[in-house]
Protein backbone atom coordinates (compact mmCIF):
# COMPACT_ATOMS: atom_id res chain seq x y z
CA UNK A 1 0.00 0.00 0.00
CA UNK A 2 1.04 3.38 -0.91
CA UNK A 3 1.00 6.60 1.66
CA UNK A 4 -1.22 7.88 -1.18
CA UNK A 5 -3.78 4.97 -0.50
CA UNK A 6 -3.92 4.94 3.21
CA UNK A 7 -4.00 9.08 3.09
CA UNK A 8 -7.47 7.92 0.56
CA UNK A 9 -8.71 5.68 3.24
CA UNK A 10 -8.27 7.74 6.14
CA UNK A 11 -9.79 10.87 4.38
CA UNK A 12 -12.84 8.35 3.03
CA UNK A 13 -12.76 6.91 7.14
CA UNK A 14 -12.34 3.78 5.84
CA UNK A 15 -9.95 2.81 8.21
CA UNK A 16 -9.22 -1.26 8.11
CA UNK A 17 -8.03 -3.29 11.12
CA UNK A 18 -4.34 -3.83 10.76
CA UNK A 19 -1.29 -1.89 9.24
CA UNK A 20 2.29 -2.22 9.30
CA UNK A 21 4.22 1.02 8.87
CA UNK A 22 8.16 1.34 8.32
CA UNK A 23 10.62 3.07 6.85
CA UNK A 24 13.27 5.96 7.46
CA UNK A 25 11.13 8.96 7.59
CA UNK A 26 9.65 8.48 11.07
CA UNK A 27 8.16 12.20 10.68
CA UNK A 28 5.63 11.60 8.07
CA UNK A 29 5.13 7.51 9.31
CA UNK A 30 4.04 9.51 13.34
CA UNK A 31 2.03 11.98 11.55
CA UNK A 32 -0.48 8.77 9.51
CA UNK A 33 0.05 7.48 13.21
CA UNK A 34 -1.78 10.70 14.83
CA UNK A 35 -4.47 11.00 11.67
CA UNK A 36 -5.69 7.83 11.97
CA UNK A 37 -6.00 8.45 15.66
CA UNK A 38 -7.66 11.50 14.99
CA UNK A 39 -10.83 10.19 12.90
CA UNK A 40 -10.78 7.21 15.33
CA UNK A 41 -10.77 8.46 18.88
CA UNK A 42 -12.49 10.89 20.77
CA UNK A 43 -10.02 12.98 23.24
CA UNK A 44 -12.83 12.59 25.64
CA UNK A 45 -12.90 8.73 25.54
CA UNK A 46 -8.97 8.34 24.78
CA UNK A 47 -8.47 6.67 27.87
CA UNK A 48 -10.80 3.59 27.10
CA UNK A 49 -10.34 3.47 23.36
CA UNK A 50 -6.57 3.65 22.64
CA UNK A 51 -3.61 1.76 23.99
CA UNK A 52 0.21 2.00 22.96
CA UNK A 53 2.78 -0.89 23.91
CA UNK A 54 6.73 0.75 23.32
CA UNK A 55 9.76 -1.64 22.92
CA UNK A 56 10.71 -5.39 23.12
CA UNK A 57 8.89 -6.13 26.25
CA UNK A 58 5.85 -6.85 25.12
CA UNK A 59 3.38 -8.14 27.10
CA UNK A 60 1.22 -10.61 25.27
CA UNK A 61 -1.55 -10.75 27.75
CA UNK A 62 -2.14 -7.05 27.82
CA UNK A 63 -2.06 -6.95 24.32
CA UNK A 64 -4.64 -9.39 23.70
CA UNK A 65 -6.76 -7.27 26.45
CA UNK A 66 -6.19 -4.23 24.50
CA UNK A 67 -7.19 -5.50 21.31
CA UNK A 68 -10.11 -7.08 22.60
CA UNK A 69 -11.46 -4.60 24.86
CA UNK A 70 -15.00 -3.14 23.58
CA UNK A 71 -14.93 0.38 22.92
CA UNK A 72 -16.42 2.93 25.26
CA UNK A 73 -18.47 5.85 23.62
CA UNK A 74 -17.23 5.03 20.56
CA UNK A 75 -17.38 2.60 17.48
CA UNK A 76 -13.37 2.43 17.25
CA UNK A 77 -10.76 1.29 19.66
CA UNK A 78 -6.91 1.68 18.59
CA UNK A 79 -3.74 -0.06 19.88
CA UNK A 80 -0.38 0.81 18.68
CA UNK A 81 2.53 -1.48 18.54
CA UNK A 82 6.11 0.47 18.17
CA UNK A 83 9.38 -0.72 17.93
CA UNK A 84 8.66 -4.21 19.59
CA UNK A 85 10.40 -6.07 17.31
CA UNK A 86 7.68 -8.77 17.44
CA UNK A 87 7.64 -9.73 13.11
CA UNK A 88 11.71 -9.93 12.81
CA UNK A 89 11.61 -13.51 13.92
CA UNK A 90 8.80 -16.17 12.05
CA UNK A 91 10.04 -18.39 15.07
CA UNK A 92 9.28 -16.71 17.57
CA UNK A 93 5.95 -17.67 20.15
CA UNK A 94 5.45 -13.49 19.61
CA UNK A 95 5.29 -13.64 16.19
CA UNK A 96 2.49 -16.38 15.88
CA UNK A 97 0.54 -15.30 18.53
CA UNK A 98 0.12 -11.36 17.15
CA UNK A 99 -0.17 -13.37 13.90
CA UNK A 100 -3.08 -14.97 15.40
CA UNK A 101 -4.48 -12.31 17.07
CA UNK A 102 -4.84 -10.13 14.10
CA UNK A 103 -6.45 -12.87 12.14
CA UNK A 104 -9.11 -13.00 14.40
CA UNK A 105 -8.80 -9.44 15.70
CA UNK A 106 -12.64 -7.84 16.19
CA UNK A 107 -13.92 -5.72 13.56
CA UNK A 108 -13.91 -2.50 15.90
CA UNK A 109 -9.92 -2.24 16.72
CA UNK A 110 -7.30 -1.10 14.81
CA UNK A 111 -3.87 -2.41 14.69
CA UNK A 112 -1.18 0.14 13.84
CA UNK A 113 2.30 -2.04 14.15
CA UNK A 114 5.24 0.68 13.87
CA UNK A 115 8.79 -0.17 13.42
CA UNK A 116 11.58 1.92 12.98
CA UNK A 117 14.98 -0.62 12.02
CA UNK A 118 12.65 -3.12 10.38
CA UNK A 119 14.94 -5.04 7.91
CA UNK A 120 13.34 -4.44 5.01
CA UNK A 121 14.10 -7.80 3.26
CA UNK A 122 11.78 -9.71 5.86
CA UNK A 123 8.86 -7.94 4.60
CA UNK A 124 7.33 -11.25 3.30
CA UNK A 125 7.01 -11.54 7.15
CA UNK A 126 4.11 -9.05 7.26
CA UNK A 127 2.33 -10.26 3.71
CA UNK A 128 -0.67 -11.87 5.85
CA UNK A 129 -1.56 -7.93 7.37
CA UNK A 130 -2.91 -6.91 3.82
CA UNK A 131 -5.01 -8.99 4.08
CA UNK A 132 -6.76 -7.13 7.28
CA UNK A 133 -5.25 -3.58 6.08
CA UNK A 134 -1.51 -3.14 4.43
CA UNK A 135 1.49 -2.79 4.83
CA UNK A 136 3.28 1.24 4.20
CA UNK A 137 6.77 1.91 3.93
CA UNK A 138 7.59 5.37 4.50
CA UNK A 139 10.62 6.26 2.55
CA UNK A 140 12.11 9.29 2.64
CA UNK A 141 10.63 11.39 -0.63
CA UNK A 142 13.27 12.46 -3.86
CA UNK A 143 14.77 15.67 -3.65
CA UNK A 144 11.80 16.61 -6.57
CA UNK A 145 8.96 15.25 -4.35
CA UNK A 146 10.13 17.76 -1.72
CA UNK A 147 10.51 20.64 -3.94
CA UNK A 148 6.87 20.11 -5.43
CA UNK A 149 5.50 19.52 -1.72
CA UNK A 150 6.64 23.08 -0.96
CA UNK A 151 5.92 24.35 -3.76
CA UNK A 152 2.47 23.56 -3.49
CA UNK A 153 2.27 24.14 0.11
CA UNK A 154 3.35 27.29 0.01
CA UNK A 155 -0.10 27.60 -2.55
CA UNK A 156 -2.18 26.70 -0.28
CA UNK A 157 -1.16 29.53 2.05
CA UNK A 158 -1.41 32.12 -0.56
CA UNK A 159 2.23 32.35 -1.02
CA UNK A 160 4.73 32.61 -4.31
CA UNK A 161 7.53 30.81 -4.72
CA UNK A 162 9.68 29.99 -7.66
CA UNK A 163 10.57 26.52 -8.79
CA UNK A 164 14.26 26.68 -8.60
CA UNK A 165 13.99 28.44 -5.18
CA UNK A 166 12.09 25.80 -3.36
CA UNK A 167 14.48 23.19 -5.01
CA UNK A 168 17.34 25.04 -2.92
CA UNK A 169 15.18 25.25 -0.31
CA UNK A 170 14.81 21.41 -0.35
CA UNK A 171 18.78 20.81 -0.73
CA UNK A 172 19.32 22.99 2.63
CA UNK A 173 16.85 20.72 4.35
CA UNK A 174 17.39 17.49 3.35
CA UNK A 175 15.98 14.60 2.85
CA UNK A 176 14.00 14.10 6.40
CA UNK A 177 10.39 15.69 5.66
CA UNK A 178 10.14 16.79 9.18
CA UNK A 179 12.65 19.28 8.69
CA UNK A 180 11.62 20.86 6.09
CA UNK A 181 7.82 21.00 7.44
CA UNK A 182 9.90 22.97 10.36
CA UNK A 183 11.81 25.06 7.94
CA UNK A 184 8.54 26.04 5.89
CA UNK A 185 6.63 26.64 8.89
CA UNK A 186 9.56 28.69 10.55
CA UNK A 187 9.66 30.94 6.64
CA UNK A 188 5.63 31.18 6.36
CA UNK A 189 5.76 33.04 10.33
CA UNK A 190 8.77 34.91 8.73
CA UNK A 191 7.70 36.60 5.46
CA UNK A 192 4.42 37.45 7.08
CA UNK A 193 1.72 38.92 5.15
CA UNK A 194 3.89 38.85 2.09
CA UNK A 195 2.87 36.63 -0.54
CA UNK A 196 6.45 36.25 -2.90
CA UNK A 197 9.12 34.18 -1.13
CA UNK A 198 12.40 34.98 -2.48
CA UNK A 199 15.91 33.60 -2.37
CA UNK A 200 17.23 36.09 -0.01
CA UNK A 201 14.28 35.16 2.47
CA UNK A 202 15.36 31.26 2.43
CA UNK A 203 18.89 32.25 2.74
CA UNK A 204 18.16 34.57 6.06
CA UNK A 205 15.31 31.97 7.59
CA UNK A 206 16.36 28.21 6.75
CA UNK A 207 18.77 26.38 8.96
CA UNK A 208 21.32 24.39 6.54
CA UNK A 209 20.60 20.61 7.51
CA UNK A 210 23.83 18.83 9.13
CA UNK A 211 23.34 16.62 5.67
CA UNK A 212 23.50 19.38 3.66
CA UNK A 213 26.81 20.57 5.23
CA UNK A 214 28.28 17.34 4.94
CA UNK A 215 27.38 17.13 1.67
CA UNK A 216 29.33 20.43 0.75
CA UNK A 217 32.16 19.13 2.61
CA UNK A 218 32.06 15.93 0.37
CA UNK A 219 32.38 18.62 -2.82
CA UNK A 220 35.22 20.36 -1.41
CA UNK A 221 36.84 17.24 -0.55
CA UNK A 222 35.83 16.22 -4.43
CA UNK A 223 37.40 20.00 -5.36
CA UNK A 224 40.92 19.40 -2.97
CA UNK A 225 39.79 22.40 -0.88
CA UNK A 226 41.41 21.74 1.91
CA UNK A 227 40.90 24.58 4.03
CA UNK A 228 37.34 24.53 3.29
CA UNK A 229 37.01 20.95 3.96
CA UNK A 230 38.66 21.76 7.60
CA UNK A 231 36.84 24.36 8.63
CA UNK A 232 33.50 23.00 7.80
CA UNK A 233 34.72 19.82 9.31
CA UNK A 234 35.71 21.46 12.47
CA UNK A 235 32.24 23.31 12.81
CA UNK A 236 30.05 20.23 12.13
CA UNK A 237 31.85 17.58 14.09
CA UNK A 238 32.04 19.99 17.15
CA UNK A 239 30.06 17.29 19.24
CA UNK A 240 30.30 12.85 19.14
CA UNK A 241 26.42 12.99 17.05
CA UNK A 242 27.74 15.35 14.33
CA UNK A 243 31.63 13.88 14.11
CA UNK A 244 29.95 10.57 13.49
CA UNK A 245 27.37 12.38 11.19
CA UNK A 246 30.20 13.12 9.05
CA UNK A 247 32.60 10.35 9.12
CA UNK A 248 29.43 7.93 8.62
CA UNK A 249 27.90 9.76 5.71
CA UNK A 250 31.83 10.32 3.77
CA UNK A 251 32.18 7.07 4.17
CA UNK A 252 28.86 5.95 2.78
CA UNK A 253 29.54 8.15 0.07
CA UNK A 254 33.12 7.00 -1.08
CA UNK A 255 31.68 3.52 -0.66
CA UNK A 256 29.02 4.78 -3.64
CA UNK A 257 31.78 6.38 -5.66
CA UNK A 258 33.42 3.03 -5.51
CA UNK A 259 30.74 1.08 -6.53
CA UNK A 260 29.85 3.17 -9.20
CA UNK A 261 33.50 3.21 -10.63
CA UNK A 262 33.69 -0.48 -10.89
CA UNK A 263 30.14 -0.93 -12.54
CA UNK A 264 31.14 1.63 -15.13
CA UNK A 265 34.38 0.04 -15.58
CA UNK A 266 32.53 -3.16 -16.04
CA UNK A 267 30.85 -1.03 -19.34
CA UNK A 268 26.89 -1.04 -17.10
CA UNK A 269 24.56 1.90 -17.99
CA UNK A 270 23.25 4.61 -15.61
CA UNK A 271 19.77 2.30 -15.44
CA UNK A 272 21.88 -0.67 -14.66
CA UNK A 273 23.50 0.75 -11.79
CA UNK A 274 20.60 2.15 -9.92
CA UNK A 275 19.41 -1.20 -9.46
CA UNK A 276 22.32 -1.82 -7.09
CA UNK A 277 21.18 1.15 -4.73
CA UNK A 278 18.48 0.13 -2.21
CA UNK A 279 17.00 3.02 -2.20
CA UNK A 280 15.78 4.71 -5.98
CA UNK A 281 19.13 7.12 -7.08
CA UNK A 282 18.04 10.09 -9.66
CA UNK A 283 20.69 9.20 -12.80
CA UNK A 284 22.02 12.57 -12.45
CA UNK A 285 23.29 11.80 -9.36
CA UNK A 286 24.99 8.19 -10.55
CA UNK A 287 26.16 10.35 -13.63
CA UNK A 288 27.74 13.29 -11.21
CA UNK A 289 29.12 9.96 -8.64
CA UNK A 290 31.25 8.07 -11.77
CA UNK A 291 32.45 11.95 -13.14
CA UNK A 292 33.89 12.51 -9.21
CA UNK A 293 34.95 8.88 -9.10
CA UNK A 294 37.21 9.94 -11.78
CA UNK A 295 39.47 11.86 -9.56
CA UNK A 296 40.34 9.00 -7.17
CA UNK A 297 41.60 5.70 -8.06
CA UNK A 298 40.05 2.10 -6.45
CA UNK A 299 43.18 1.55 -4.11
CA UNK A 300 42.79 4.93 -2.40
CA UNK A 301 38.94 4.67 -2.22
CA UNK A 302 39.28 1.27 -0.51
CA UNK A 303 42.16 2.47 2.00
CA UNK A 304 39.99 5.33 2.67
CA UNK A 305 36.63 3.16 3.19
CA UNK A 306 38.61 1.10 5.96
CA UNK A 307 39.81 4.22 7.47
CA UNK A 308 36.20 5.60 8.17
CA UNK A 309 35.09 2.50 9.34
CA UNK A 310 38.31 1.96 11.46
CA UNK A 311 37.85 6.03 13.17
CA UNK A 312 33.91 4.68 13.53
CA UNK A 313 35.08 1.41 15.51
CA UNK A 314 37.97 3.38 17.30
CA UNK A 315 35.20 6.07 18.51
CA UNK A 316 32.38 3.64 19.34
CA UNK A 317 35.76 1.44 21.70
CA UNK A 318 36.50 5.00 23.09
CA UNK A 319 40.19 4.69 21.26
CA UNK A 320 39.42 8.53 19.88
CA UNK A 321 37.33 11.26 20.45
CA UNK A 322 34.54 11.66 17.78
CA UNK A 323 35.66 15.13 17.12
CA UNK A 324 39.62 14.52 16.84
CA UNK A 325 38.72 11.23 15.03
CA UNK A 326 36.37 13.84 12.25
CA UNK A 327 39.14 16.28 11.78
CA UNK A 328 42.11 13.74 11.17
CA UNK A 329 39.48 11.75 8.35
CA UNK A 330 38.85 14.86 6.71
CA UNK A 331 42.58 15.77 6.80
CA UNK A 332 43.56 12.90 4.99
CA UNK A 333 40.57 13.01 2.53
CA UNK A 334 41.89 16.20 1.21
CA UNK A 335 45.68 14.71 1.00
CA UNK A 336 44.93 12.06 -2.01
CA UNK A 337 47.48 9.75 -3.40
Amino acid sequence: MTVSELDKQISSNKIKNAYFFCGEEQFLLENKVASIKAHLISPDFEVFNFRRFDGAGLNLDELERAVNDFPQFSERRMVVLRDTGVFSDMRQEKFKFVRELIRNMPDYTCLVICEKSFDKKKLKNVDFINDFGGVVEFSYLTPKQMEVWLETSFESFGKRILTKDAAYMARLCGSSFGANYSEFNKLLEYVGDRERITREDIEKCVSKSTEYIIYDIFENIVANNRDKVMTQTVETASDTQGALNVITMITSKLADMLMVKELRAEGLSTAQIKSYFSFNVPDFVINKTATQSKRFGERYLRRMIKKGLKYENDIKCGLISAPDAAVMYAGELVAPE
